[in-house]
């Protein structure tokens, strides 16, 4: 059995057989070094992350339109049935409205270039520029 200590672990879980974890002190590390890092996490990981001492900036990837994503899929020799782009942007919405006030900054992939150039600019920003942070942080 595994137990969790509270405010180790960002996220945790098992996949096929093999338990899985992200610690506070892997991501401090790498913050230590002077690096960013770059996390992809399940929406139940994002109150745990916002509460810690790690001042995340937290970024949604939201999908496009059905038909864009049709296309972008397409693009990669993917051929999703119809109700599996309805199912994919259905859950995005899910997170938005769960979770929506923990994101910092949502970009939406309507061009995968696009996307990642926008994900450079708000972490160049990060990077350069004063930011508004809860006041616990501050503590």
């Amino acid at each position: 059995m595994l137990v969790l200590l509270p405010g180790k672990l960002i996220e945790s879980g098992e996949f096929e057989k093999n338990l899985y974890g992200t610690s506070t002190d892997s991501v401090r590390q790498v913050i230590n070094t002077g690096k960013i890092c770059v996390l992809c996490l399940h929406t139940q990981a994002l109150k745990v992350l916002r509460s810690s001492d790690l001042k995340p900036y937290i970024i949604f990837i939201a999908p496009p339109s059905q038909e864009r994503l049709r296309a972008l899929l397409a693009k990669d020799n993917k051929n999703p049935k119809p109700e599996e782009l309805r199912d994919i942007i259905e859950r995005a919405r899910e997170m938005e409205q769960s979770c929506g006030h923990l994101f910092d900054a949502i970009i939406v992939n309507t061009d995968q270039d696009k996307a990642f150039n926008e994900l450079l600019r708000l972490i160049n920003k990060l990077d350069t520029e004063p930011q508004w942070v809860p006041c616990s942080w501050l503590r």
